[in-house]
């Protein structure tokens, strides 16, 4: 079965599980295309396309489409974050799991089954006992609003996520739902004393007469002072030459690395606007490209140059003729 947009009143195709996969990104460009979009919308809580591309993809790797890993995927402290439900739903999705079922479930203890295909079943429970040992900066985990107002609701996620990740660590590799990694610590450096004995006592091979040969100290990495403009710049069209073109007026003293940022963002954000737009006049009509305008004259990175050109983009959409009937007849009208 095709599927294909069709004029209202026109015979409407039924959605299978074939169709809700037509629009999902085939490759980098039309994700990248999608997180343009989906970042000028605002939907999401999505800060910026590089997020919403890395949500795309890590959805991906997790057997997902696009829009469920928006709306389920979130990065917190520089890593993905799932929600419990959906860490059980990607075991059962899998092929791996017989059932994933709740025993018990109360506002004092959680209980989860789950059996792997081929594997016995595991039983996992999660307790308020439990939960009270849990320290975050030296305060009980329930001590929190969030644990005191919806105990049954927290103690189940803490069961599911656990026993998923133990049952199927090569679904959910370093993944957490978002409670569980803000209570994670950052890692401490190794001291510099550590490591060089580590290294001293690896490398001492020969008798134990001998004196291990000294460690020598690692080399500072160079910090590229152009690594944010250059990742910026990456985001729109001609971006490579604005790079090189600020890089060059920067080290000749003529702009500010400060004042190339901001305009690469600008561009960028103009970029992402006109992008949107264009999306908008395709398939949502006046009101879509209003909408459109509306999130650029909120947005803080353009500047009256930049909102006047996304302005003229939009305008120029909005008066556009209406394309000619295909062979097969009109596929879509835009609404004037």
């Amino acid at each position: 079965m095709t599927n294909a947009i069709v004029p209202a009143g026109a015979h409407q195709v039924a959605i299978t599980p074939d169709s809700r996969r037509a629009l999902e990104p085939r490759s980098f460009e039309e994700a990248f295309k999608l997180a343009r979009v989906t970042a000028a919308s605002g939907m999401f809580g999505v800060k910026s396309p590089e997020e919403a591309c890395v949500r795309i993809m890590t959805g991906v790797s997790l057997g997902l489409t696009a829009m469920q890993s928006l709306r389920g995927i979130h990065v917190v402290k520089g890593r993905p974050v799932l929600s419990a439900d959906l860490m059980a739903a990607i075991a059962l999705a899998s092929g791996q799991c017989e059932y994933f079922d709740c025993e018990h479930t109360s506002a004092d203890k959680a209980v989860y089954v789950t059996k792997r295909v081929g594997r016995p079943e595991r039983r996992l429970e999660w307790t308020m006992a439990m939960a009270r040992e849990v320290r975050v900066d030296g305060v009980p985990l329930t001590n929190k609003d969030v644990w005191k107002s919806y105990p049954g609701p927290m103690l189940r996620a803490r069961c599911i996520a656990a026993l998923a990740r133990m049952v199927y660590p090569d679904l959910l590799l370093g993944v957490y739902t978002p409670e569980e990694l803000a209570e994670q610590p950052p890692a401490a450096p190794m001291p510099d004393e550590v490591a060089v004995e580590v290294v001293a006592f690896a490398q001492s091979e020969g008798p134990a007469t001998s004196r291990p040969p000294a460690a020598r100290p690692s080399p500072t990495p160079e910090v590229d002072p152009f690594a944010e403009l250059r990742a910026v710049c990456k985001t729109f069209p001609g971006g490579e030459t604005t790079f090189k073109r600020s890089v060059k007026a920067v080290k000749a003293g003529q702009l500010e690395l400060s004042d190339a940022l901001l305009q690469a963002r600008e561009n960028a954000a103009m970029a992402s606007h006109q992008a949107a737009a264009e999306e908008a006049a395709e398939i949502g009509g006046p009101e879509a490209l209003h909408a459109v305008l509306a999130r650029a004259k909120a947005d803080k990175r353009l500047s009256v140059y930049g909102l006047s050109e996304v302005e003229k983009r939009v305008m120029a959409l909005a008066e556009a003729p209406e394309p000619a009937p295909t062979a097969e007849g009109t596929l879509w009208r835009r609404h004037r």
